[in-house]
């Protein structure tokens, strides 16, 4: 990172560490007055499940942070690492979802996103997730289109007596057959009634999985691990952490990319301060997130040589406040900045035709900083009425410095020796390096800097004519600015064009500096309706439509044959802006089944989702999720509670044409769970994909690993989804 950038970090955090001191100095809040509040609900669905044992599922289920969103109606994922998938809401996927952890924003530092937000928090430490869509209130975030996923770790635990020392400690473990995987954890905290500490550390390992005909998925395993520190302090009024994380993951094999993670390793560092005074309630938070991180090969199931290293560092802070006007008005208002700065070298490969002899200079010391702030008016005009409107405004600010390809000539290294299967690959269609001179001289003479001024505006009404139903209408207007990656990935060569792309799809991307921001105007309504008591039964229905402005999709610009194998045909396209519209609705309810002392209690719960997505100028739109669902019939009963689910999805007939997308077939997948607890210990079993079905994952992409694996015969297939898998765990509480 240059100094220059360094010195910007420093100031940023001096300047968040005064408001956090200022936040700390008065704390005018009186313990015999309680101040005005108004709680509502707005489009968010927190996952807090009524039992317990939904969660834990899910966790025995799968080692991906992402999967622990696989209950939430109208969200899908796309298939990446075994524990980096991408989320994707309302078709709306990756960076236009707003992704949260504790509060830091964190961006993807890889050219092909293999380390999205998610991925660097481990399943075990989270306590809760929070999703806001639809039209979302401008205080839950900006930059981006779809909404806010927020991520909540194990809050900081108190003592409950003055004078008395809290200590806890919690290991788990838990196996999984198909893929043979290892996932450990160990939490401890000690804790007085004003000061908290606590550690939190996660290890898990997996080989490659089998698919439903026993057939290895390759370059689908992985390593990762997780460190976490946080210390609290408690006051009167309020509460100080600071929490500091390592993660490591030595490799991570990615099925439907041309290479693999080979090494990833991040470290954060993150403030934060709630007051509560008598006016009402003020936030301050900082964050630091700096990442190395590696692409290329490591293992036999994928083979190659060309490494790819990123640096990343994301900084920033928030400041919000809520101020209680009088009983029925509550005001909000907030200032954030957050700054991505970004340096992705490929080093040249020695004795290499094509890659060398110089490094090839992707991305420059980059950066991308949004600064914004936002007021939102929050009021009841009626007892049965709710009002929320808020508008928040967002300076972005993009650049990047000068870039240069492996070769500047148009000539391979005399002597070089034979040319990879890369580059063989880039050969076959053009001259690479000669493609990629000529692009790095064009680029390197345009003014790269862009300034985004961006608008969001929102306003939702919730009516609730009786405490058993209510209605919200919302409209909402969200921008996003282009990443990095979508406006300063520069090279026009074949191979460097299919380093670049989130997709999985083995297509080949080129991105544009003059791209525009999207601007999405969504409009949703909600009905919920649910028994006197919400636990007998309940229903939801959201249908939803957003017409999008400068949507970035991508145009055609050439043609490639991967490995040059004339059985298969894959594109080169340039980001571009189109207008787009998206539609769907989701569903979602739960009923009580029974509850008597022989059985104990019992429900059903269910979800559905359609979605659909469309260019104005035609053609669909990519990795829309076809109609699919979920159902599960839940028992509890004492210490045992249990569980069978089903995942039911159709055919993906509408599919991207652009991008050669592939069509899949529909499936019916079956898991079971079953827990039992015992005092201190718990057990948790399952059996995932019961009947060992074969499938094609729709949001998988191309198994690109398996189709050069056996020698690029023939045209890619989808990536396959897992075989059935024996899982097992325990969970030990001190």
């Amino acid at each position: 990172m240059s100094l220059l950038s360094r010195k910007k970090s420093s100031f940023i955090g001096l300047a968040i560490y005064c408001a956090i001191a200022a936040a700390n100095g008065p704390s005018p809040l009186f313990a015999d007055e309680e101040p005005h509040t108004i709680t509502v609900d707005v489009t968010a669905t927190r996952l807090e499940p009524q039992f317990d044992e939904s969660m834990a599922a899910r966790k025995l289920e799968d080692g991906d942070p992402a999967a622990l969103l696989k209950w939430q109606p109208g969200l899908s994922l796309y298939s990446a690492g075994g524990i980096s998938s991408l989320p994707v809401l309302h078709g709306l996927n990756d960076e236009r979802v707003k992704v949260s952890i504790d509060g830091a924003e964190i961006n993807a530092a890889c050219a092909n996103h293999m380390n999205p937000p998610l991925s660097y928090v481990d399943p075990s430490a989270v306590e809760g997730i929070e999703v806001s869509h639809g039209s979302p209130a401008v205080s839950s975030g900006g930059d981006n289109l779809a909404g806010v996923i927020r991520v909540r770790t194990d809050r900081p635990k108190f003592a409950e007596v003055q004078g008395v020392i809290r200590k806890s400690a919690k290991l788990s473990s838990i196996y999984r057959s198909n893929n043979e995987s290892i996932t450990e954890s160990l939490a401890a905290d000690a804790a007085t009634s004003n000061l908290s500490l606590g550690y939190k550390g996660a290890f898990s390992r997996s080989s490659s999985y089998f698919d439903g005909h026993g057939d290895k998925v390759r370059s689908t395993q992985y390593e990762v691990r997780n460190h976490a520190l946080n210390l609290a302090l408690r006051g009167d009024s309020n509460e100080f952490t600071i929490k500091g994380a390592l993660q490591e993951i030595p490799y991570q094999g990615y099925v439907n990319q041309y290479m693999d993670m080979a090494q990833n390793d991040a470290k954060s560092l993150s403030l934060a301060d709630r007051a509560d005074f008598e006016w009402g309630k003020l936030d301050a938070r900082f964050f630091l997130h700096d990442v190395d991180h590696e692409m290329g090969f490591f293992s036999h199931e994928k083979e190659g040589s060309m490494p790819m290293l990123v640096d990343g560092r994301d900084i920033g802070y928030s400041v919000g406040g809520e101020i209680n006007l009088d009983s029925q008005n509550l005001l909000r208002v907030g200032d954030e900045l957050h700054r991505f700065e970004l340096d992705d070298r490929w080093p040249a490969v020695p004795g290499s035709m094509m890659m060398g002899p110089d490094t090839y200079v992707n991305i420059n010391h980059g950066h991308r900083q949004v600064w914004g702030n936002y007021a939102e008016w929050q009021f009841k005009p009626a007892p049965e009425w709710t009002t929320v409107a808020g508008v928040r405004s967002s300076l972005v600010l993009s650049d990047t410095g000068d870039v240069q390809p492996y070769n500047s000539g148009s000539m391979g290294g005399m002597g070089a020796e034979m040319p990879s299967e890369m580059e063989m690959m880039a050969r076959a269609v053009d001259m690479s390096e000669a493609d990629d001179a000529a692009a790095a001289a064009h680029f390197n003479a345009l003014d790269r800097s862009q300034v985004d001024h961006n608008l969001d505006l929102t306003l939702s009404s919730t009516y609730e004519p009786t405490a058993r139903s209510s209605y919200e209408l919302g409209f909402a207007r969200k921008s996003r600015s282009p990443s990095l990656y979508e406006r300063y990935s520069w090279g026009r060569g074949t191979m460097a064009m299919t380093m670049i792309g989130w997709f999985g799809d083995a297509n080949g991307y080129v991105g544009d500096p003059e791209l525009d921001p999207e601007t999405a105007n969504t409009v949703n309504l909600s009905a919920r309706w649910h028994g006197v008591n919400e636990q007998s039964w309940e229903l939801q229905a959201t249908p939803y439509f957003s017409y999008i402005q400068d949507f970035i999709d991508a145009d055609r610009i050439g043609s490639f044959n991967p490995r040059m194998s004339m059985d298969d045909t894959k594109y080169l396209l340039q980001f571009a802006n189109h207008d787009a519209r998206m539609g769907g609705i989701d569903l979602s309810g739960a009923v009580r089944i029974f509850e008597d002392g022989n059985f104990g209690q019992g429900r059903a719960r269910g979800i559905l989702g359609w979605v659909r997505g469309k260019r104005v100028d035609g053609g669909d739109l990519y990795h829309m999720m076809p109609l699919n669902g979920r159902l599960a019939l839940e028992q509890s009963k004492g210490s045992w509670s249990n569980a069978v689910e089903f995942q039911l999805v159709s055919r993906k007939s509408k599919v991207d044409a652009r991008r050669a997308e592939l069509e899949t077939a529909g499936y019916v997948i079956t898991n079971l769970y079953s827990s039992y607890r015992w005092e201190n210990i718990r057990l948790d079993f399952g059996v995932t994909n019961l009947f060992d079905a074969f499938y094609f994952l729709p949001l998988g992409g191309v198994d690109y690993a398996d189709w050069s694996y056996e020698g690029g015969m023939g045209r890619m297939h989808s990536v396959p989804g897992p075989g059935r898998s024996f899982n097992a765990g325990v969970t030990i509480e001190f």
